[in-house]
């Protein structure tokens, strides 16, 4: 990611933290600003331990929606594939990951979460989204705040791994209405990799 990036970025929202694994790739790349979004209150102690110290790196657990309301939210056992969709073709690419167990939680969108935590835009020109398969509806929930941004990297799907998840066209499109264009994809197999998207 950070080779593609021509300046500098001030801080990253980062959304489906998990448990915080880029938190050194963040301090290598002299990020100073990092919102830690993950919707697995499980994880919340092991994120709040790997940060401790910087003092501008802060924690939310809150599920990111496109609609604020509750649902249902399947934890794997892998940790890293749970998702608020059903598995689809991620089962015969993966048939070791299943999903264990459920939780209802409550959903905010990134427009509420924003205001809600009175959170200063101007300290953040990133974000990263890893929400398996609701990328879109995270990405649709920034509102027209999505223009305060620089750079969006985020998972992206070739195939529907989940049940009616966003193709890369579609993120494409979507984004492109806000001048974004795909600068750059990593992809792992035919089927999913990364993307990072620049303004025009």
């Amino acid at each position: 990611m950070f080779q593609f990036i021509d300046h500098p970025i001030r801080g990253i929202i980062h959304i489906g933290a998990h448990q915080a694994e880029e938190h050194s790739l963040y301090l290598l790349n002299n990020i100073e600003h990092v919102l830690w979004i993950e919707c697995n209150n499980e994880y919340e102690d092991i994120i709040i331990q790997k940060i401790q110290g910087n003092k501008n790196h802060k924690v939310i657990i809150q599920c990111i929606a496109n609609i604020a309301q509750t649902q249902v939210f399947n934890i794997s056992n892998n940790g890293q594939s749970s998702s608020f969709l059903d598995f689809n073709f991620h089962k015969y690419l993966y048939p070791n990951i299943k999903y264990t167990k459920q939780k209802i939680v409550k959903t905010l969108r990134m427009i509420d979460i924003i205001n809600l935590y009175n959170i200063n835009l101007n300290n953040y020109n990133a974000i990263n989204i890893d929400v398996q398969g609701y990328e879109l509806e995270t990405i649709k929930s920034f509102d027209d705040t999505i223009k305060n941004f620089d750079y969006i990297y985020t998972e992206v799907f070739l195939e529907s791994l989940y049940h009616n998840c966003p193709l890369i066209n579609e993120i494409d499109n979507y984004l492109l209405k806000y001048n974004f264009t795909r600068k750059y994809t990593k992809l792992y197999n035919k089927h999913w990799g990364e993307a990072l998207y620049t303004k025009l």
